[in-house]
């Protein structure tokens, strides 16, 4: 599992398109585990590039996801078996590194591919069982079936996949958030729909679930703002991912529609560069090592539901009874750490309105302590003006329930 929720991005360029001090872009913007440049995985001077990027990663603290062309599950379908394991113990060979998170299987394979995507984590975890083979699913994959699952249940199927195996984590495209000039009700629940099952099968098989979110505008997909990139991160996390990979990170000068994307197509850092950073940095600072090693126990809304979750009431919870925010919509969550002490969690849920939350406890048993700084600094919740807590649009936070003496 992983030791700290991942920041990911999707990576369209090649090696030979790309510069050594990206990685700087990368990890300055609080990315932890990028997807590389590709390569082809008998290209021995892009191979070399590649290592490049992979030491200079190392001295940054962060990880790379390399994209190995020729290794993919398409790849398998064509060549087999055999000579897939032999190309891939060459790009191993040369690409064994510190810095290697994993190599990328493939991205939402259909029920012909989905064999083959099997076959390539299996191979590469038998040879290189360090790595995390990085394969992402398409976002009504738990709706599919018996096209895809045969008999059995969407989790019972997960928990094989995890078993047969022995993958850490999957990742998913959900982009319905980030439709329109402002996020209809059809759009969040088409998005929680998404987000609700494949985060609880991937609880359930002991995996992490990556949440692939939208930093790219196209087609009806609105430009990001602050608040936008910030919701897309906390809102996954309140839920139980432990992760997100943006889609995507550079601008490509032919690819026109695509447009607002951290990097532009002339290879320039935009201002949505500088709100991504943000997001992710914040994030990371205050809950990116905590999260992770947090147990969600349940997740509600507080105003209106979406997804199949329940709307928080005064029977939900022991000690916490009522979470008021006049009318904004905020995600209710609660976590547990492994000396059983539990967590609530809070986001808002709107992107546009600020959340004035108060909650309603038993504060002569129980005290309230915001974490922050990954529980470096932790702040006595004191509600005694009324003011409760300010959360801006996707805003997270985290309070541990202590019982008193």
């Amino acid at each position: 599992m992983a030791d700290k929720f991942i920041i990911s991005m999707w990576n369209y360029k090649t090696v030979y398109e790309s510069r050594i001090e990206e990685v700087d872009w990368w990890a300055d913007c609080g990315i932890n585990a990028p997807q590389s440049p590709t390569v082809n995985w008998d290209d021995s001077k892009g191979l070399g590039i590649l290592t490049d990027f992979l030491d200079r990663a190392r001295e940054r603290g962060i990880k790379i996801i390399v994209n190995v062309l020729g290794l993919r599950d398409s790849d398998l379908k064509k060549i087999g078996e055999k000579e897939y394991t032999e190309r891939f113990i060459k790009a191993y060979s040369v690409l064994n590194h510190p810095a290697l998170f994993g190599f990328f299987v493939g991205d939402e394979p259909d029920d012909v591919t989905l064999p083959y995507s099997l076959s390539c984590v299996k191979i590469q975890k038998r040879i290189a069982p360090e790595l995390s083979p990085y394969l992402n699913f398409h976002a009504q994959f738990h709706n599919d079936g018996e096209k895809y699952f045969g008999k059995k249940s969407f989790d019972e199927w997960m928990k094989d996949f995890a078993g047969e195996t022995g993958v850490e984590l999957f990742s998913y495209g959900n982009y319905e958030q980030a439709a329109g000039r402002i996020t209809s009700d059809s759009c969040m629940e088409a998005s929680f729909s998404n987000l609700r099952p494949l985060v609880e099968a991937s609880e359930a098989a002991g995996m992490d679930c990556v949440n692939t979110q939208l930093s790219s505008a196209h087609v009806s997909y609105r430009i990001q703002s602050e608040y936008d990139f910030t919701w897309q991160i906390t809102v996954p996390a309140a839920c139980g991912s432990r992760g997100v990979s943006w889609f995507r990170f550079y601008d490509r000068l032919n690819i026109i529609n695509y447009h607002g994307s951290p990097i532009d197509e002339f290879g320039n850092k935009t201002e949505y560069y500088y709100r991504m950073l943000r997001a992710n940095r914040r994030f990371s600072a205050h809950f990116g090592e905590i999260i992770v090693n947090l147990k969600r126990t349940a997740t509600y809304f507080n105003e209106k539901s979406f997804g199949g979750y329940d709307l928080f009431n005064e029977k939900s919870h022991d000690v916490i009874k009522s979470v008021f925010t006049g009318g904004v919509n905020v995600i209710v969550s609660f976590f547990a750490d492994d000396q059983s002490r539990e967590y609530l969690c809070l986001v808002n849920a709107d992107f546009i309105i600020p959340a004035q939350v108060r909650i309603g406890y038993d504060s002569l048993s129980y005290s309230l302590y915001e974490i922050l700084q990954n529980g470096r600094v932790e702040n006595e919740y004191n509600d005694s003006y009324g003011d409760g807590l300010w959360l801006y649009p996707g805003q997270m936070a985290l309070l541990r329930i202590d019982g008193k003496q």
